[in-house]
């Protein structure tokens, strides 16, 4: 989808007047097929479209965003689409990388000890266990 769209946003004035000087018919397209294939493989994850509602402020500023997007894309597609495409990409490589980077790691438990294949529970882990229980 942002390939097809690449060519003609590359004929609109903005682009002429704004970013021609860099020259990225080609090196810049092959890169971003690089990119994009290296995308279709990874594990990134992008959001899904969202649910159009209007019970929260939240939820109404997210639908008329997306409804303002598709409405550009419908009357401008060759100025929208290729920057909304690579903008969604951008974000959820990110994204992903926020993520991965503000994961914390588990407390060090002591690994499980294998035996005859079966895995047995640490005594840290019993011990949440136990007072999980007792929380109950």
């Amino acid at each position: 989808m942002t390939l097809a769209c690449y060519y003609p946003f590359t004929q609109t004035p903005w682009y002429r007047a704004s970013l021609a000087y860099l020259d990225l018919q080609h090196q810049g397209l092959v890169l971003l097929m690089l990119v994009l294939g290296v995308l279709m493989v990874s594990n990134v994850k992008y959001p899904k479209m969202p649910a159009f509602s209007f019970r929260t402020g939240r939820q109404a500023m997210v639908t008329i965003l997306v409804l303002g997007c598709m409405l550009a894309a419908l009357i401008k597609p060759d100025v929208v689409l290729f920057p909304l495409g690579l903008t969604y990409g951008l974000f959820g490589i990110v994204r992903g990388a926020y993520l991965g980077l503000s994961e914390r790691p588990e407390p060090e438990v002591a690994a499980a000890i294998v035996d005859d294949g079966n895995a047995e529970i640490t005594s840290l882990t019993r011990e949440r266990r136990e007072r999980r229980k007792e929380m109950e």
